[in-house]
């Protein structure tokens, strides 16, 4: 999707950030994700490499314990929840970084072997790397004679 990214101020660009998030979860057919209360989702980079698809989530302040990672036929699905700041008397002016829980399930192009996926978790980003499966090649079936019976 074409972004619009010349420069603006901090707090126009976060309203710009916020409009690109709400337009790429319409192009990913998931806004009925969208529009219900989801808590917040995390940032995620999807590329393709030889033989894999690798999704890199961004997660800072958590713990891999804190993360899980699944995958069905083509949907990856990564949860988490951070947790709530416990208060010790302080009055918050301003929380800007998000709490509680996320869901993130975003499809993947196919066929996928889930059974060699692999996930690792470093410095606030969780990479998820998915192998893929040799691609079905058409082949050749030779049509036998009518006099021939089974």
């Amino acid at each position: 999707m074409t972004r619009w990214s010349g420069w603006v101020p901090d707090g126009i660009r976060d309203i710009r950030d916020g409009i690109n998030r709400v337009f790429d979860e319409l192009a990913e057919g998931s806004a009925g994700r969208f529009l219900t209360d989801r808590g917040w989702s995390p940032l995620l980079d999807i590329y393709r490499k030889p033989g894999e698809i690798v999704v890199v989530a961004e997660v800072p302040g958590f713990e891999s314990g804190m993360l899980s990672v699944s995958l069905t036929e083509d949907t990856l699905v990564i949860g988490g929840v951070r947790p709530e700041v416990a208060s010790r008397g302080e009055v918050h002016t301003r929380i800007e970084r998000n709490r509680g829980g996320f869901e993130r399930a975003v499809s993947l192009p196919g066929p996928l072997d889930g059974d060699r996926a692999r996930a690792t978790f470093r410095n606030g980003l969780l990479r998820v790397v998915v192998p893929l499966l040799p691609e079905a090649r058409p082949r050749k079936v030779t049509i036998s004679g009518e006099d021939e019976r089974e």
